[in-house]
């Protein structure tokens, strides 16, 4: 599989994979951008990709895999936050100024 820009990914999946599992995400995201690399038709590519997550993601792989390969085909990898964006937003101080908080996720009014 063709991936545009492997850091951006690397990023990505280092992002989603931590709270999914005990293993090193940054380690495991190193992993599977090996197993997206290869040259293989996809539904190939998926099958091997859950059994060789499984041991690492546990229930958690096919809807791993699903989402990665959702991601593959949007590009979102490239111009996303797998958390969602960060809000910035300024927040009055006692003295009268202001500073910049992010805030993560999106704001609802």
């Amino acid at each position: 599989m063709i991936i545009e820009n492997p850091e951006a990914l690397k990023t990505w999946l280092t992002t989603v994979l931590a709270p999914l599992c005990d293993a090193d995400p940054a380690a495991l995201a190193k992993y599977v951008l090996a197993l997206a690399k290869k040259e293989k038709p996809e539904s190939e590519l998926r099958v091997a990709m859950t059994d060789q997550l499984d041991v690492f993601l546990q229930q958690e792989t096919r809807g791993f895999v699903d989402k990665l390969f959702i991601t593959l085909d949007s590009k979102s990898y490239l111009q996303s936050n797998p958390e969602g964006p960060a809000i910035v937003e300024e927040v009055p101080t006692v003295n009268g100024g202001a500073i910049a908080v992010a805030i993560e996720g999106e704001k609802n009014y």
